[in-house]
C-alpha cells in the first residue's frame, strides 16, 4: 500500500507545483492574498462534506435499507 500513497503524494505535489505557479504568475500582486484566502478557506470543505453529509446519509440509508441489498449499494454509490 505504500506505493499508491507515494504515487498520490508525488502526483499531488507535481500538480500543485505546475498549476499553482501558473495560477500565481497570472494574478496581480494585490490579488494574491485573496487567492491564498480562497485556497485556505477551501481546504476543510471536502472533509467537512464527508463528515457532515456523507456519513449521516450513509447511516440513514443503512437504517432504512438492507445492508446487503442492491438498493443500498446503488444508493451508496450515487
Amino acid at each position: 500500500m505504500l506505493g499508491i500513497h507515494t504515487a498520490a503524494l508525488l502526483t499531488t505535489v507535481a500538480i500543485i507545483a505546475v498549476f499553482g505557479l501558473k495560477t500565481f504568475k497570472g494574478v496581480a500582486t494585490v490579488d494574491r492574498r485573496y487567492l491564498w484566502l480562497a485556497a485556505l478557506v477551501s481546504l476543510p470543505l471536502q472533509p467537512l462534506a464527508y463528515y457532515l453529509v456523507r456519513i449521516p446519509l450513509d447511516g440513514w440509508l443503512a437504517a432504512h435499507l438492507d445492508h446487503s441489498g442492491i438498493a443500498y449499494l446503488a444508493a451508496k454509490t450515487f
